[in-house]
């Protein structure tokens, strides 16, 4: 019977292909007979479909295994592109070439070398690729490349990130993790609005990033990259493992108080004193969202930790604290939280976590009531 109406395949918008799990549970003859039924598959979705969104995923198949096709597979309208798989072989970096030049208006691609280990060549030769495949990138995602490779080839990787050629006027998106040093980078790409950055920077950074409206990443990065010329961030989360040197925290509150349009913050691995938390708050008057743990001597003071928070923070509109769970003395009624909170006038929702109970709380005709 003649299909009527559209292909099944004109509904696809967004394809994950996972394989890692899959061949684990299947004998050669069935793996076999799977890989053939892929590249139809991807065939029909191709000719039929206008897809967005590709995700490719295999820890241990290499890519030109996982797309086996003689000829290329063109998607035409891809605009994010996802690969977490290895890329060991001249194969393996045409077909990620042509799944790139395929689609004009691919805007986003993310690499993952997490769990994925192979040699640096490859590695060098498929970012060097990247520009000229994809010159209109808005967003980058490099995850992970230091499980990629062995620590002594990491001065490849870095010659590649400092070349002049690895630019991208559209960029507004950038992530880096783990040892690669972006400093260089960042100096190209002063239109970046959105920056994680771990472990990925070092003193020196001499340029500004005017667009640049939230930073996720280590404290020592958005130090080392900003102290100089805080950019207009709006949203700062930053990682702050303990134990944190008094120095290197007074460096970050002074670091805050520069910045003039901070107004979310939120602070992860790192527990708050009574003296951090004041003279955090009185760094960053306007914060209307702010997220973080306190220490055990401070989660039994809730009294002043909310008289701290609503003396210095007028404008906040949500609060989400942790409290450390370390004192009999510690409040696991929600009626101690109310009471420490209640009055203030902006507040529209609070979350607590007291080591025991989650309390969720919300504004409801003027008043702050739990949630059940």
């Amino acid at each position: 019977m003649p299909l009527i109406g559209p292909h099944p395949a004109s509904f696809v918008k967004r394809l994950g292909l996972v394989l890692t799990w899959i061949f684990s549970d299947l004998d050669e003859s069935e793996v076999d007979l799977f890989r053939r039924q892929v590249i139809p598959a991807l065939n029909k979705i191709a000719e039929h479909a206008v897809l967005c969104r590709l995700d490719l995923c295999s820890l241990k198949i290499p890519l030109d295994e996982v797309i086996k096709s003689q000829n290329p597979i063109v998607f035409g309208h891809l605009r994010e592109i996802v690969i977490r798989c290895h890329i060991p072989n001249e194969r393996s970096l045409e077909i990620f070439e042509s799944l790139c030049r395929g689609s004009p208006s691919l805007t986003c691609l993310e690499l993952d070398w997490a769990s994925i280990r192979q040699g640096p060549n490859f590695v060098v030769r498929l970012m060097e690729r990247i520009p000229k495949v994809c010159p209109n990138l808005r967003e980058i995602q490099l995850k992970y490349l230091n499980y990629a490779i062995e620590e002594e080839s990491y001065e490849s990787i870095q010659q590649v990130f400092d070349d002049p050629n690895f630019t991208f006027p559209l960029l507004q998106r950038f992530h880096c993790d783990r040892s690669m040093n972006c400093s260089g980078f960042l100096e190209r790409h002063p239109g970046i609005e959105r920056l994680e950055c771990f472990n990925s920077s070092k003193s020196g950074f001499t340029g500004v990033l005017p667009n640049l409206r939230l930073f996720r990443g280590s404290v020592t990065d958005y130090l080392a990259l900003f102290s100089k010329n805080p950019p207009p961030v709006e949203y700062l989360r930053v990682y702050l493992k303990d134990p944190f040197a008094a120095e290197e925290e007074m460096y970050f509150i002074n670091a805050l108080s520069k910045s003039r349009t901070l107004r979310r913050l939120a602070l992860d691995e790192y527990r708050i004193t009574g003296i951090s938390l004041g003279l955090l708050t009185k760094a960053c008057p306007n914060l209307t969202h702010f997220i973080f743990k306190l220490d055990p001597e401070l989660s039994a003071e809730p009294k002043l930790v909310y008289s701290t928070i609503l003396h210095n923070l007028a404008n906040l509109e949500h609060l989400d604290l942790t409290f450390k769970c370390a004192s009999k003395h510690q409040p696991d009624h929600y009626t101690s939280h109310l009471q420490g909170f209640s009055g203030h006038h902006s507040l529209n929702s609070v979350h607590v976590w007291s080591g025991r109970k989650d309390f969720y709380f919300v504004k409801e005709n003027g008043e702050m009531i739990l949630v059940p």
